[in-house]
């Protein structure tokens, strides 16, 4: 049996941005947990159901809602990206960040939202690196585009 295919997270950045023009690469990228979305219902159950529908209760979809995106990676001294995402998240304002995915996959995902969690600094440790974590509720669908090139972020 051939053992089956897969693409690892191997060459995966982020980038973040106030204004969805300007991109700052921020932090050493670990680990991203895109959001998953789910949808609840509405029952829309009437009298008529109990003959028409075989007693079966009716429902409707409901709003879409998008758990947390968070990323979690290294502290960078130099991040270009930190200052911002540190503005934005005391401010409680929308921003932007963009994940550019593998190159096997070649897309950028791009999720608009607030920050919820932001932890520029974890446990300090004189054997690993310093965690950086950060997490995101989306106020959409993230936007799929094909990879820019990194020179023009």
């Amino acid at each position: 049996m051939a053992l089956p295919k897969k693409t690892t997270g191997s060459g995966t950045k982020a980038f973040f941005s106030k204004d969805k023009q300007t991109w700052k690469e921020f932090a050493s990228v670990s680990k991203i947990t895109p959001p998953s979305m789910s949808r609840g219902t509405i029952e829309v159950t009437d009298m008529n159901s109990y003959e028409t529908n075989n007693q079966f209760k009716e429902y409707l979809g409901d709003f879409i809602e998008a758990d947390e995106m968070t990323i979690e990676g290294y502290f960078v001294k130099d991040d270009a990206g930190r200052a911002d995402l540190e503005s934005c998240f005391y401010s409680g304002e929308e921003c932007y960040v963009k994940v550019q995915l593998p190159p096997a996959i070649g897309q950028d995902m791009i999720v608009t939202g607030v920050l919820t969690k932001y932890q520029p600094m974890g446990e300090i440790s004189t054997t690993a690196g310093i965690a950086f974590t950060m997490s995101m509720k989306p106020n959409g669908k993230a936007e799929m585009t094909p990879t820019a090139s990194t020179t023009n972020q």
